[in-house]
């Protein structure tokens, strides 16, 4: 068994490199939303022991309710952002996505109008609509 290095053909190195970059891509994207679950569940795990904590204290029931509530609020805020924050992200890498998918949809258009037409056969044109 050889394990000399065999070098790809050189028609298939462009679609090794753009899988590459759409799976880095999607790779950030779970990355990012693996990130944002567990932001959530801190979120909610500090909320609950935040307002437990409250309830332990001495005070009137508006009191303690108030402060649960300025609690609960302040976590609302901070997931929402968090939430804006996800969206912008998955919104620019859905944009790369798109550009990647254009270019190679170009280059593969183009690669296939230099194809020389075969004698004795009718050239048929390839179309693609993006």
């Amino acid at each position: 068994m050889s394990t000399t290095h065999q070098p790809l053909p050189s028609f298939s190195q462009p679609v090794v490199g753009l899988g590459l970059k759409f799976m880095a891509i999607s790779l950030d994207c779970a990355e990012k939303i693996v990130h944002f679950n567990l932001a959530l569940g801190r979120a909610g795990l500090d909320t609950c022991a935040l307002s437990m904590k409250e309830l332990t204290v001495p005070a009137s029931p508006e009191e303690t309710m108030s402060k649960i509530s300025k609690i609960t609020s302040n976590a609302s805020s901070k997931v929402m952002q968090c939430s804006s924050e996800l969206c912008n992200d998955l919104s620019k890498n859905h944009e790369s996505l798109c550009t990647l998918t254009e270019h190679h949809f170009s280059s593969l258009r183009s690669a296939l109008s230099d194809l020389p037409a075969v004698e004795g056969s009718n050239k048929k044109t390839v179309s693609t609509v993006l």
